[in-house]
């Protein structure tokens, strides 16, 4: 049965989870209900029937979905837009103008996926099209009404170029991959920063989120967090920790396995993730833990910190 969390006062989530060993409590679904509902971050197609048996036990029916909103593209996030957007007769897909053009053809997407997460691709499930006529594409800050819930649209690049959150008026904020991905069970944070991962424009992102007063940060890695400003601050604070220690790294010619050690030694909630994970998630997150190091190089190489340190080394693309 698939699981259903309670978040707030018409705020559900469902675990939308590939059905793969390691992958429980991976990636969650918010619904926003009422007589116009939406879907918040739908997952990827592997879990897109969790996702409809969790609309069977909340019994909502799918002609009362008017929305389904992304964050972003990645296939972990958007993977099963095409599937939904089949099933759902009135739903229309909200997007960052940027990423739009993905969810129409998506083989560019599907094709750097595989390419940088290999098996991970596969469990997370094909990618299908959606039609022109049912995608919004925003572009800047706004304001949406759904049911009884007012949204502010943020545009939020860093971790993507394209990202977006959403604040709901009682101090709701889904965060999408902005702030790191959130391991409840140990109440810990670690980055998200793939290639093309951009340092300074998360920054600013976490900066002008914290300045927006949210209450409770709802992660799809996974679930709800309160103390929502001191997460993100701290959440800041560690993106930078994470830049001095790899900048230090390579420029003291240190691989990538000797930088995660470091890491691991500067970073309590890295630290805690590498031993108190499970043995079948952990082979997963080295792997996410893996490419953000390689998007703190990417953007070191970018901004001329670093000098050829990137190129020929292994590339990571668009990760979970």
């Amino acid at each position: 049965m698939a699981r259903v969390l309670e978040i707030g006062e018409g705020i559900k989530l469902i675990d939308v989870s590939p059905p793969a060993l390691g992958f429980e409590g991976f990636g969650g679904c918010y619904i926003l209900e009422g007589e116009r509902a939406a879907l918040l971050d739908p997952g990827p197609s592997a879990g897109i029937p969790k996702l409809l048996e969790g609309l069977e036990i909340l019994k909502v029916n799918p002609e009362r979905i008017s929305l389904i909103l992304l964050t972003h593209i990645h296939i972990d996030h958007a993977g099963g837009a095409g599937d939904l957007i089949q099933i759902l007769p009135k739903a229309q897909v909200l997007v960052h103008e940027r990423g739009g053009r993905h969810l129409i053809d998506p083989s560019k997407l599907i094709a750097e996926s595989r390419k940088g997460l290999g098996e991970l691709a596969e469990i997370c499930g094909p990618m299908k099209p959606v039609p022109p006529d049912r995608i919004v594409k925003i572009g800047e800050k706004r304001k949406i009404q759904i049911g009884d819930f007012e949204l502010d649209i943020i545009p939020s690049p860093g971790h993507a170029s394209h990202h977006l959150c959403f604040l709901t008026n009682s101090g709701v904020l889904f965060v999408g991959d902005a702030a790191g991905v959130y391991h409840p069970h140990l109440d810990v944070i670690r980055p998200a920063t793939p290639p093309p991962f951009d340092l300074d424009l998360a920054i600013r992102t976490l900066e002008e989120l914290e300045e927006l007063g949210p209450q409770v940060l709802c992660y799809p890695h996974f679930g709800r967090a309160g103390d929502a400003r001191r997460r993100l601050g701290e959440y800041r604070e560690k993106l930078l920790l994470w830049r001095e220690v790899i900048r230090e790294g390579l420029e003291e010619g240190r691989g990538e396995s000797e930088i995660l050690e470091i890491l691991k030694e500067r970073d309590p909630d890295l630290r805690k993730v590498l031993f108190e994970l499970p043995e079948a998630s952990l082979r997963w997150e080295k792997l996410f833990i893996e490419n953000s190091i390689k998007g703190f190089i990417f953007w070191l190489e970018r901004k001329g910190k670093v000098r050829g340190l990137w190129r020929g080394r292994s590339r990571g693309r668009r990760s979970l």
